[in-house]
């Protein structure tokens, strides 16, 4: 994922480094404010995947905080994640974030009725894990550095007249996601960082039956493992953000190889919005 930004305007002096106005996509720091609004466009983070609307409060400040994504929750998918912070020094802070995401077409109230009954069988469960180092070296640089656990899996049957398929996908994978943050002129900060995967593994089981006679029943079972290569998996980021107002922030940019196999093309324009509230 790449994220270039452009700043113009009044923007507002900023102290990258204070917990009221750091950043915490992607650090190991939990939010500082009371409450985060953020409306992101075409981001490739499971959490804000393509559209997010997304409400965190700050349950411990600076320590532990809650989001949900409330435009996936519209279309009927629970997103929900917590990041916390268990070390935060002036010159090191050691964090982590967990979250679930879980889907069923029965709750997609976009399709069709029928549809959404024929295919109420399947369940799509994702559960992101990571753990963060960051290194404020100082008021211009911070260094960051992420290990990211991901579990998917998608689970379900479906029957028709004399045809029963069950079946079970399933992905798994661990990364490195390193970050660098460079401040200018205390106005605005450029973000470069990288999905880097170590391992990346795809399960894939199904089963089919077909009914001959009302006695005989005849099937297939196969499961099968794939790993994916390095370079159908990396991401890349490169990022900017700046403060207009009291609580608008932006960021403005592009995603690269981060929607693969959905767009044909590498790269995709994200577009970022937050306001703090404390």
């Amino acid at each position: 994922m790449v994220v270039a930004t452009l700043a113009s305007g009044c923007v507002h002096v900023r102290d990258f480094r204070a917990p009221s106005e750091r950043i915490t996509p992607n650090t190991a720091y939990a939010e500082h404010s009371r409450v985060r609004v953020d409306a992101d466009l075409l981001a490739a983070d499971p959490h804000t995947f393509v559209l997010n609307l997304g409400l965190t409060v700050a349950a411990i400040r600076s320590r532990l905080d809650f989001a949900v994504n409330l435009a996936h929750g519209a279309l009927g998918v629970v997103n929900l994640q917590s990041k916390f912070t268990i070390i935060d020094s002036r010159w090191y802070a050691l964090g982590g974030r967990v979250g679930i995401i879980y889907a069923n077409p029965r709750t997609f109230y976009v399709l069709p009725r029928a549809l959404r009954r024929e295919l109420g069988g399947f369940h799509l469960v994702s559960a992101p894990v990571e753990l963060w180092h960051s290194f404020p070296i100082n008021r211009w640089f911070a260094a960051h550095l992420g290990m990211s656990y991901r579990a998917t899996g998608l689970r379900g049957e479906y029957s028709g007249d004399e045809l029963f398929v069950d079946t079970s996908v399933a992905q798994r994978g661990f990364a490195l996601i390193p970050y660098l943050d460079f401040f200018i002129a205390r106005r605005v900060a450029l973000r470069l960082g990288a999905r880097l995967p170590i391992v990346t593994q795809v399960v894939e089981a199904t089963e089919l039956q077909r009914q001959l006679e009302p006695e005989l029943i005849v099937g297939v079972r196969s499961v099968e493992w794939l790993r994916r290569p390095f370079a159908r998996t990396v991401v890349l980021q490169l990022g900017a953000e700046t403060r207009f107002g009291r609580h608008t922030h932006l960021l403005l940019g592009v995603n690269v190889w981060a929607f693969r196999p959905i767009a044909p093309t590498p790269i995709m324009p994200w577009l970022s919005f937050y306001w703090r509230f404390k």
